[in-house]
């Protein structure tokens, strides 16, 4: 098999992409504004990544350990999240097609700009180069920023555009002087000669690592960066806020293990990365306690999922091997997220008040299937006990104190108790309060009950299988950090 063969799904989805500007450009498919040609590009959508997934599970019996090909490496990490982009990503689509007709945007070009934005997933997952990190963020920022703008129906998606460029543009020459300053200091812009480069105790190369790592970390949203990605989360449409979380989980998880694999072990970058993890799971918790608005509720709960992914990677930092407990916690926060912003998108619709916690009360009376999927999922988020949130919580507590760093063992469980106070409020205000038809209106979309229970039933199974998973994927999946 061609070495080649690997760069297949990525040409798959960018192909899928130009098909749909063409069609777009040219009035095809007929009728395209239309219902119908929502749903026939999202077909055209869902096949193509539907390809790229098969073609990917294709490649698994003849994986190297690691195949490095120009500037991306295709090894079972970036196997791995690129099988949860592309799963995530059809989710995505299909809530897209409810959404699309309710924002009155009807043409293709969104489906372009989703897969696009996929594209841009796959690239990160598998890039060793820091050039190469910089412009699948810019393809992705562009992505995500013109489907904010789309909700013209208050005004708020056109800020949440705004407030994902300008602060991009900001940290994108933040970035790139990072990356200049490793470049003199290392010759080269790839991975393992800016390793190198700190491990010979350059200052200069410490710097523009510092800068890179401030940069990856503002773009997964961890604290206190994180105030224009919730402004973004409550101004944006929901099938917009879940590509734009999960793309920046997944990708910058992917960016920040092949940067400490390269990194000293005793280096400048280690630090930073304990306070902001730590930071980043107690402080979007305790925020959320104390937002009235819903859609911020929402975003800080999507939020503390970048803290509870740094804080797996900060423990395993510590002298642990890179073990598939990783891969399994991203699989559950990626199903969550979706639930969760598909269950925000079936109730939130044309409304221009707030929508606050007295507007949700008695759904659970009213639509109980719905509050019951919507507070699974919620669970999964927050860490109930039971869920794939609380397992990975525990991974983590267990890697920390056994490499003796209990401030990271102990963040996770600490900002889990205080988030999952939100979840037990959401459940009282769902069924403890009496119903008020007027206020709770819920749309009729078969697609977003599709993806809904699909969530509800993955997160359920996550809770009970996450440990078997994790197991089957200890044999087929190995990153040590470096030493």
């Amino acid at each position: 098999m061609s070495a080649w063969f690997e760069f297949i799904p990525l040409l798959v989805v960018v192909g899928a992409a130009l098909l749909v500007l063409v069609l777009e450009a040219t009035g095809a498919p007929p009728g395209y504004r239309k219902a119908g040609s929502r749903a026939q590009m999202a077909v055209l959508s869902l096949t193509a990544l539907a390809a790229a997934f098969v073609q990917k599970l294709t490649v698994i019996p003849a994986m190297a350990p690691g195949l490095t090909l120009g500037v991306l490496q295709f090894d079972r990490l970036s196997l791995c999240l690129s099988l949860v982009g592309l799963g995530a990503g059809a989710l995505v689509v299909v809530a897209a097609v409810p959404a699309l007709k309710e924002l009155d945007a009807e043409r293709g070009e969104v489906f372009a700009l989703l897969l696009l934005g996929l594209s841009s997933w796959l690239t990160l997952v598998a890039a060793v180069d820091l050039l190469v990190v910089l412009v699948a963020d810019g393809i992705f920022v562009m992505s995500t920023g013109a489907l904010y703008a789309l909700d013209r129906r208050t005004g708020r998606g056109a800020e949440a555009a705004m407030k994902t460029y300008v602060p991009a543009l900001l940290w994108a020459v933040l970035f790139g002087t990072g990356v200049a300053l490793l470049f003199l200091a290392a010759g080269r812009t790839d991975l393992a000669a800016v390793g190198a480069a700190l491990r010979g105790g350059s200052s200069t190369a410490a710097m523009g690592a510092i800068l890179v790592l401030l940069c990856v970390l503002h773009r997964m949203g961890a604290v206190p960066f994180s105030v224009s990605a919730v402004d973004t989360a409550h101004g944006g449409s929901s099938f917009a806020v879940m590509f734009a979380r999960i793309g920046a989980v997944l990708g910058g998880s992917a960016v920040l293990v092949r940067i400490f694999a390269a990194a000293p072990a005793g280096g400048v970058l280690a630090p930073m990365l304990y306070a902001v993890a730590a930071l980043s799971v107690l402080v979007p918790a305790i925020a959320a306690l104390d937002q009235r608005d819903l859609d911020r509720v929402f975003g800080q709960v999507m939020l503390l999922q970048t803290g509870v992914v740094l804080c797996a990677i900060g423990c395993h930092r510590e002298g642990a091997p890179f073990v598939p407990q990783l891969v399994t916690m991203l699989v559950g926060i990626t199903v969550g997220i979706v639930g969760v912003g598909v269950a925000r998108g079936f109730v939130l619709r044309n409304e221009k008040s707030l929508p606050t916690w007295e507007r949700w009360a008695g759904v659970g009376r009213l639509h109980p299937l719905f509050a019951l999927a919507l507070l699974v999922c919620g669970a999964s988020l927050t860490g109930l006990p039971g869920t794939a949130g609380f397992w990975a919580r525990l991974e983590i507590a267990g890697v920390g104190f056994a490499s003796q760093n209990a401030v990271l063992a102990l963040a996770p469980l600490v900002g889990s108790c205080l988030a999952s106070l939100v979840v037990i409020r959401l459940g009282f205000f769902f069924f403890g309060k009496s119903p008020d038809p007027r206020r709770v209106r819920l749309t009729n979309s078969p697609w977003r009950v599709v993806v809904l229970s699909l969530c509800a039933v993955a997160s359920i199974l996550l809770g009970v299988g996450s440990p078997v998973i994790a197991t089957w994927l200890s044999t087929f999946v190995s990153l040590p950090f470096g030493s």
